[in-house]
C-alpha cells in the first residue's frame, strides 16, 4: 500500500502502487542513486508517495516522489526513490492531455531522442559532458499515461526559486547546457533526419486550442491590468493605454503566431530539437557548498519539436530571469554570447563548426520571432511570478466558456496574476522595447505546424 502526504497537493492515484514501482525498478536497474543493486529480481514491499513539487510548479502533469521499500533477506532490502509523472487530475485538462498523447511524445524524447543526442557528444568528447535529462526507467499508456524517472533530488538537484527568477550564474549554466542540447540535436538530425518523426507535435489539436485559450486570457488580463495602473505609471498615461490596447488586439491570434514562430526554420537557421518549454521550472540545478550552480538537468520535454534556437532563447529570456539580471545593461547580450560561444564550441566538436550562427544571424532570428517573446512575457512570466497560494488554475480556465461575458470573468478570476507588482515592473521595462521592435503589431501567420 502507498501513503500520501502534502496538504493541498495531489493525492496519489490508485494506479501508483508498489507493483508499478517494482516494474519500473526492474526495467531501469534501480532508479539511479540510493545504493544500486536493483534489477530483474527487485521486490517492492511498500511505497510512500508525496507531491514532488509545490502548487504552481507544474501544469500539464502531476508529479509524485515515491520512496519504495525493497524486500530482502531479513527485511534488509533498503529503499529506492523515483519520480512518477502522470496526467493532471482535472477532468477537462486530463482528457485533453491524454488525447494529445503528450506523455507518449515525452517518453519518446526520454527513451530515444535524448540518448541519441548524448551519444553524439560522447562519441567526440568521451566523459566530458553530463547528461541532459533525468533517466527514464519506464513509461507506458496503461493503466494510464505515465513516466517513471530517476529522482534527481538524490543527486542534490533542486529547482530554482520560481518567484524570484533566475540569476546570472544559473542562467549562464542553463544556456551553456541548452547550447550543447541544440548542437547535439543538430548533429543527430544531420545523421538521422527522421529522428523526431515519432514525437508528436504538441501544437496540434486538441491541445493547441487549450493553450490558445489560455494565451488569449493572459494577454487580455495583462492589458486590463495595464489600464488600471496606467494613470500612475507615467506622465504619458495615454502611451500605456495604447500599449494595453495593442496587447488586447494581439490576443486573438497570439498563440497561432507563437506556434508558427517556434516551429519555423528559415533559410540560414540551424535546425535543432527545441526543448519547447524552456523556463526555469523545467530545469533542476546542483549547487556546491557556496550555493553556486555547478550542474543542471532539463525536465518536461512534452513540447519538444524541431525549430530554430531563437525560439528557446526568447522563451527563456522573457520568462525566467530575475529582474536584476534582465534589467542590467548588457546582461542579456552577455548571456546570448555565452550561449553562442558554447554552441559554436559544441558544433565544432561535432564537425559542424561552419553551421554556428553569427551574433547578427542569431539576433535576426530572434527579432523575427517576437510572438515567442510576447507569449513568454505575457503568459508564462505572470505564472512564474505568481504567489504559490494563488496559482493559475488551468482546469477552471478550460471550464470557462468563450462568450464575451465568460471571457471577462476568466480575466477577472486570474487578475491576481497580472496585477502583481513585480510583474508590473517587468512590463514597464519590456513593453516599450516590444513596441520599438514591432512585436506588438498584428501579423499574418502561416500554419506550418498542423498536419
Amino acid at each position: 500500500m502507498g501513503e500520501s502526504e502534502g496538504a493541498g497537493r495531489p493525492v496519489a492515484p490508485a494506479w501508483l502502487d508498489a507493483a508499478l514501482v517494482e516494474r519500473a525498478l526492474r526495467a531501469g536497474g534501480g532508479g539511479g542513486g540510493g545504493g544500486g543493486g536493483a534489477g530483474a529480481d527487485t521486490r517492492v514491499v511498500g511505497v510512500r508517495v508525496e507531491a514532488a513539487n509545490a502548487a504552481g510548479d507544474g501544469y500539464v502533469s502531476e508529479m509524485f516522489r515515491v520512496r519504495a521499500t525493497l524486500g530482502g533477506a531479513g527485511g534488509a532490502g533498503g529503499e529506492r526513490r523515483v519520480v512518477v509523472k502522470g496526467p493532471p487530475a482535472g477532468e477537462r485538462f486530463r482528457r485533453l492531455v491524454l488525447q494529445s498523447r503528450t506523455f507518449v511524445a515525452e517518453a519518446q524524447m526520454f527513451a530515444q531522442v535524448v540518448p541519441k543526442m548524448e551519444r553524439e557528444l560522447e562519441a567526440v568528447a568521451p566523459g566530458r559532458f553530463p547528461p541532459f535529462t533525468a533517466r527514464c526507467l519506464l513509461w507506458d499508456t496503461q493503466p494510464t499515461h505515465f513516466l517513471v524517472l530517476e529522482d534527481l533530488a538524490e543527486g542534490g538537484f533542486a529547482l530554482a526559486e520560481r518567484r524570484t527568477g533566475m540569476d546570472a550564474a544559473h542562467a549562464r549554466l542553463a544556456l551553456r547546457a541548452l547550447a550543447r542540447f541544440h548542437a547535439a540535436s543538430a548533429a543527430l538530425l544531420r545523421r538521422e533526419p527522421a529522428a523526431m518523426a515519432a514525437v508528436a507535435n504538441f501544437f496540434e489539436q486538441p491541445v493547441r486550442e487549450m493553450f490558445a485559450k489560455a494565451a488569449r486570457t493572459s494577454l487580455r488580463g495583462t492589458a486590463a491590468a495595464m489600464r488600471r495602473w496606467a494613470p500612475d505609471a507615467d506622465a504619458d498615461a495615454g502611451r500605456w493605454t495604447a500599449l494595453a490596447d495593442a496587447l488586447a488586439r494581439r490576443a486573438p491570434a497570439a498563440f497561432d503566431a507563437f506556434a508558427a514562430a517556434t516551429c519555423r526554420v528559415d533559410p540560414g537557421d540551424l535546425a535543432v530539437v527545441l526543448h519547447g518549454d524552456f523556463w526555469l521550472n523545467n530545469m533542476l540545478f546542483r549547487r556546491d557548498a557556496a550555493r553556486r550552480p555547478v550542474d543542471v538537468r532539463f525536465v518536461d520535454l512534452q513540447l519538444s519539436h524541431v525549430g530554430a534556437p531563437a525560439a528557446d532563447l526568447l522563451y527563456f529570456l522573457y520568462s525566467s530571469l530575475d529582474e536584476e539580471t534582465a534589467a542590467a545593461p548588457g546582461a542579456v547580450d552577455a548571456l546570448l554570447e555565452e550561449y553562442r560561444g558554447a554552441l559554436r564550441d559544441a558544433l565544432q566538436l561535432l564537425g559542424l563548426g561552419e553551421e554556428a550562427p553569427t551574433t547578427e544571424r542569431l539576433q535576426a532570428a530572434m527579432d523575427s520571432r517576437g510572438a515567442v517573446a510576447l507569449v513568454a512575457a505575457c503568459c508564462v512570466l505572470p505564472i512564474t511570478r505568481c504567489k504559490t497560494e494563488r496559482v493559475f488554475d488551468m482546469e477552471a480556465s478550460l471550464a470557462a466558456g468563450e462568450g464575451e461575458g465568460e471571457g471577462d470573468a476568466a480575466v477577472e478570476r486570474e487578475a491576481h496574476l497580472y496585477c502583481d507588482a513585480e510583474y508590473a515592473t517587468t512590463l514597464r521595462r519590456v513593453l516599450p522595447d516590444f513596441e520599438r521592435r514591432g512585436w506588438l503589431q498584428e501579423e499574418e501567420t502561416k500554419d506550418v505546424y498542423s498536419t
